[in-house]
């Protein structure tokens, strides 16, 4: 009997970890979409034209607070152009390259 136990309670744990990092997964995605669905908002209440850029880089000096995305003089980035996120304006692009912008 005391096998059988011991030998779910170790069943129960790996059973609680797998169910642990599955949760943590969830949270994750819970809190992507809860921005993408901020974003979206922002999307349709601007009168501006705007496109989605996804952030490539994000440089550690937290005084600088600079980084880079994925759009560039390909998609028509232009220096001096509003970084909106869904809180608002966060910065502008100050150098253009042909597929990155900073």
């Amino acid at each position: 009997m005391q096998r059988y136990l011991i030998a779910d309670n170790e069943q129960l744990h790996l059973q609680h970890d797998a169910d642990s990092a599955l949760l943590q997964q969830m949270q994750v995605m819970q809190a992507e979409n809860a921005q993408l669905r901020a974003l979206l908002d922002v999307k349709q209440r601007a009168d501006y034209s705007m496109q989605l850029a996804q952030i490539v880089y994000l440089e550690r000096d937290i005084f600088k607070r600079k980084l880079l995305v994925d759009k560039g003089t390909q998609a028509n980035v232009q220096p001096g152009q509003a970084v909106v996120d869904n809180s608002g304006v966060v910065g502008q692009v100050t150098r253009v390259y042909p597929w990155l912008s900073r």
